[in-house]
């Protein structure tokens, strides 16, 4: 299928995950969803129409959207690459009239500039060090990658040990208020046996 020229291919397995996520999501926050990932996809086709950079196709897939473009000088991934999360983040301000399309916005905004390839915020990153530390871009995306992704395993450690904790201390207030007090054999001390 062709829209405005541009050739774009849609995976049958999204549309699958898409229709049955309108029976499992409300469809406000489907739409909210969409429509963010839309203007995002948007501003990269923008900055790339800008550039004057023809887009060979745009595919549509579980994996997300990819563009299709013959190589990009360093300035021109680097203004494209900004330009997806830089959309997405002008919803954000729509919170007061659409407040799960600010949500959406935003998440996807985070989520994309995370310093990683091929998220934007990894291309943008690469483009930075590439413009500024030409000889040892690679070393330090390497570190860099490293250090992000130890962040976010003790980040997911730290949120599994949280809930771990709040269950255990949900069980044992639960265990408290379940035993039975019993009167101590002497007196009148109450005991828990």
């Amino acid at each position: 299928m062709r829209v405005f020229g541009i050739r774009i291919e849609v995976s049958p397995y999204l549309l699958i995950l898409l229709a049955a996520a309108i029976f499992f999501l409300p469809v406000r926050w489907l739409t909210a969803m969409l429509i963010a990932a839309a203007v995002h996809e948007t501003g990269h086709v923008f900055a790339l129409y800008q550039s004057g950079i023809p887009i060979e196709k745009l595919t549509l897939s579980l994996k997300g959207a990819r563009i299709c473009v013959k190589p990009l000088t360093l300035k021109q991934e680097f203004f494209c690459a900004c330009a997806g999360p830089g959309a997405a983040a002008v919803l954000i301000g729509l919170g007061r009239l659409y407040p799960e399309l600010a949500v959406c916005a935003f998440v996807q905004t985070a989520y994309n500039l995370i310093p990683l390839m091929p998220f934007d915020g990894g291309r943008i990153l690469r483009c930075a060090l590439e413009a500024v530390f030409s000889g040892c871009c690679e070393k330090i995306m390497t570190v860099t990658e490293i250090i992000v992704c130890g962040m976010i395993l003790l980040l997911g450690i730290f949120f599994l040990l949280d809930q771990l904790f709040f269950a255990a201390l949900v069980t044992a207030a639960f265990l408290l208020v379940r035993v039975k007090r019993k009167t101590a054999c002497k007196g009148e001390i109450s005991a828990v046996q």
